[in-house]
């Protein structure tokens, strides 16, 4: 791979957004003073061929397929013609929008905007657009998110909005999931929080890419258990550590196992008894005593000794005769 360098720069300023069109080998380029169409040439370098300072926004995007790009400034809803490379950028529209939009994404027929506040007095939301008839525009439904909203992505097989949202007062914001299966009925499923200030993010299942300004760049886990549960009051984390760490104190019920094997470790002092057979043993010692009774024995053999007396009678015969 070749190293990357500075081929050439863009002389408009404050371009924010970039769209390569393939087909046309050329870069579509957004930003609050113009739109422009750099071409790119064989030698790789860009060189501006058309661009319109009439389409500007802080919002922009591009839809390809419809030769269309969109921006939001303000209060307007500009779209514009990228057909023709070889033509002159031209503004297609004009729809009053009633709020300050700060991006916009598409999908078909339909815009979603994701605005900072609007001239009724909430603190910024979503709005969504069909653009069927892209000279005139016409509302479908918004919902209030109570933040200042950055960017949204539509995912069209879940039918859901994700909008980065920054906290009020410049502070601490996230990521607002929102149910858009009735794009007249929106509802908000959950926000997510991060610990900056999100200013964009890209769709990438199962992952959501947030650029959250000073905090740098907060990936999401879609496929995290329930990431939508994690409470707007739980530290600042992008990716929930919530779900994840309560498998943790699942896993001490058995760390709580040693303790139950301490009856065991009670059976040492169970094991003395046997100890106890060892002066059991001396009783053998004790059957000495017992053979002395033989002994006792001897004077029994004085008995015979008796007899002798017994014998005197016969010798009183004599006076008889």
């Amino acid at each position: 791979m070749n190293p990357m360098v500075m081929l050439h720069e863009c002389d408009f300023n404050w371009m924010e957004h970039a769209y390569y069109d393939e087909t046309n080998n050329r870069l579509i380029m957004g930003g609050q003073l113009a739109v422009a169409s750099a071409t790119l040439t064989p030698s790789d370098v860009p060189s501006i061929a058309r661009s319109s300072t009439i389409l500007k926004g802080l919002g922009f995007n591009v839809d390809f397929s419809r030769g269309l790009c969109y921006c939001v400034l303000d209060g307007s809803i500009l779209i514009g013609d990228i057909s023709n490379p070889t033509v002159e950028l031209r503004k297609k529209s004009t729809t009053p929008f009633n709020g300050k939009g700060h991006g916009v994404s598409s999908y078909n027929e339909f815009i979603f905007i994701a605005s900072e506040k609007r001239s009724s007095g909430w603190s910024g939301g979503v709005h969504i657009f069909d653009t069927t008839d892209f000279l005139a525009p016409t509302f479908v439904g918004e919902l209030a998110i109570g933040l200042k909203c950055r960017d949204s992505v539509f995912d069209p097989p879940t039918n859901t909005i994700y909008v980065a949202c920054e906290g009020p007062n410049n502070g601490e914001g996230g990521l607002a999931i929102v149910d858009a299966s009735n794009k007249a009925t929106l509802s908000l499923t959950s926000i997510v929080k991060t610990p900056g200030k999100p200013k964009g993010l890209v769709l990438d299942k199962p992952y959501v890419y947030v650029t959250d300004f000073e905090k740098g760049l907060q990936v999401i886990d879609l496929n995290a258990p329930d990431p939508t549960a994690v409470p707007t009051d739980a530290p600042p984390t992008a990716i929930p550590t919530s779900a994840p760490a309560t498998p943790a104190p699942a896993t001490q019920p058995p760390a709580t196992q040693p303790p139950a094997t301490q009856p065991p470790a009670t059976q040492p002092p169970a094991t003395q008894p046997p100890a106890t057979p060892a002066p059991a043993t001396q009783a053998p010692a004790t059957q000495a005593p017992a053979t002395q009774p033989p002994a006792t024995q001897a004077p029994d053999t004085q008995a015979p000794a008796t007899q002798a007396p017994a014998t005197q009678p016969p010798a009183t015969q004599p006076p008889r005769s």
